[in-house]
């Protein structure tokens, strides 16, 4: 996955958001690399050893997504500002990814029963 960190406003979590950065062809990119941190952070919790503590376990479990909750908040609010109806159609691809398009959800699910079943 091609993906430039150092050009990508979406991939960094930001008090001063860069919406004038922000360019839709910056959503399909970053949301893909974003899923796959996810995911890899998910793996890496999955492999902790026993035993599970609320900082090995939930907190975690609970910054796993926060990247990508962030991004998907930032291209939310930029489509309902006037004149940026590509990043309309841009949310809504990256939406269905990350709801459908890999089945994140499912594997998080059965991770978390994974992570369960090891204490």
């Amino acid at each position: 996955m091609s993906v430039n960190t150092e050009t990508n406003p979406l991939l960094e979590i930001n008090f001063q958001i860069p919406f004038d950065r922000i360019r839709a062809e910056h959503v399909e990119p970053a949301v893909n690399y974003l899923l796959t941190d996810a995911q890899s952070r998910l793996e890496a919790i999955a492999k902790v050893p026993p035993p599970r503590t609320f900082d090995n376990t939930m907190h975690a479990l609970d910054g796993m997504t926060e990247p990508l909750d962030f991004a998907m908040s930032v291209v939310k609010h930029l489509e309902n500002v006037p004149g940026t109806s590509r990043h309309v159609q841009c949310r809504a691809a990256a939406s269905q990814r990350v709801l459908f398009g890999n089945s994140f959800e499912r594997r998080t699910l059965e991770s978390r029963a994974a992570v369960r079943g090891q204490h």
